[in-house]
């Protein structure tokens, strides 16, 4: 078997961590959402480094959504210890009830089909996709691990594709002042991608961090006015997907590399402890600084891009002491939501399903991607094919 990349696959099972992602993320977005306005010196970063119990869903009140009371064929076991997966067939389950990563890696044609996309997205004419290439080391030659952010970095420096950009200023955040590192900064990218937040979100915690006042202020109010902020966590999984092949093992593989890449930017530090600290109870007790968090908390829950940054929305307006009802009611939606579109199942239907949900995430946002799953005609099996 050949060696697997250190940064392409999750330090825990990767099949066990796709199934239990979400609601990590949901945790961890709690914690951070409702945290109280002192530094959190032992606080978890909103990173996800591991496992961690899954958040209690709460029932929905609206946009029904109904998980089958009985497991869907695809979830059931061909024996008690073998699970279905796509491409290999049935497969031995680990006790975490999944197949172990290196038995399905090992599984004929897996690799191949990882090496095919890998190879699709280093030629392909699209420069986000060769940037990802080069960001999960998938190239024929893989970049030695210590170089990746260097030689991401000196991409971004030459790009107009504010993604690529983002991409390496994300992966370049634990090493800034480092080689190519060194020449990225949020200012540019917020250049580059013009009316989003989350720029502005880098540009914040830097002016906290160097104790510039007025770049802080100034900082916090181009947040505020912001017509949406974007996260783009699934830019990667869907450019992966968009450069598999059709058939089974390449769905496995992609699955299996976009969760690798959800999982390495969920690992990516973003710093909203230091913004929910710049809409402290105390700040909010000035009148400007109180309008200013309130548009920062209707962007969040209203114009961006995954269920993290609503959550906090969530957070921010529960603190301005905005409608709780309403916001109750938006997190009850949110946790049926995922309650409703997580599976642990790897059979063909449910995996391309997930695929899709992958793409549609990046299209439209992952709230909506999940909503549209939900309406669809089933939950779990029979989805159209992902390509």
């Amino acid at each position: 078997m050949e060696p697997v990349p250190s940064r392409n696959w999750m330090t825990s099972s990767t099949l066990r961590v796709g199934a239990t992602l979400t609601a990590v993320v949901i945790a961890i977005a709690i914690a951070v959402a409702f945290a109280d306005d002192e530094p959190m010196t032992d606080a978890p970063s909103p990173v996800i480094a591991s496992p961690v119990p899954a958040a209690q869903a709460v029932p929905m009140t609206e946009h029904q959504a109904v998980v089958p009371e009985e497991p869907p064929t695809a979830l059931v076991a061909h024996r008690d210890d073998e699970v279905e997966v796509c491409g290999i067939g049935w497969m031995a389950a680990s006790s975490t009830g999944m197949p172990e990563d290196a038995a399905a890696v090992a599984a004929p044609g897996i690799s191949e089909a990882r090496r095919n996309i890998g190879a699709a997205l280093t030629t392909s004419s699209d420069e986000f996709a060769r940037a990802v290439s080069l960001w999960l080391g998938l190239g024929d030659e893989p970049v030695p691990a210590e170089l990746r952010d260097d030689r991401l970095a000196r991409e971004a420096l030459a790009t107009d594709d504010p993604r690529v950009y983002a991409l390496a200023f994300r992966s370049c955040v634990t090493k800034p002042g480092e080689g190519a590192c060194a020449l990225l900064s949020a200012a540019q990218w917020a250049r580059l991608d013009p009316g989003n937040a989350m720029p502005w979100l880098f540009a914040l915690d830097a002016a906290v961090t160097r104790h510039d006042a007025e770049a802080r202020n100034e900082a916090i109010y181009q947040i505020s006015v912001a017509p949406r902020i974007e996260d783009r966590v699934f830019a990667a999984p869907a450019t992966i997907v968009d450069h598999a092949a059709d058939d089974d093992r390449s769905a496995l593989a992609a699955w299996m590399l976009a969760v690798g890449a959800i999982g390495t930017s969920a690992a990516q530090t973003m710093p909203l402890q230091t913004l929910m600290q710049s809409c402290g109870r105390a700040e909010l007790a000035d009148a400007n600084r109180r309008q200013v968090c309130s548009a920062i908390a209707d962007l969040f829950m209203q114009r961006s891009d995954s269920f993290l940054l609503q959550a906090i929305g969530g957070g921010l307006g529960r603190r301005l002491g905005n409608d709780v009802e309403r916001l109750d009611k938006s997190r009850r939606e949110i946790n049926a939501l995922v309650a409703a579109t997580i599976s642990t199942s790897l059979a063909c239907a449910d995996l391309r399903r997930e695929l899709r949900r992958f793409q549609r995430a990046f299209q439209v946002g992952e709230v909506q991607a999940m909503h549209e799953q939900v309406s669809s005609a089933t939950v779990y099996s029979a989805a159209p094919p992902a390509r």
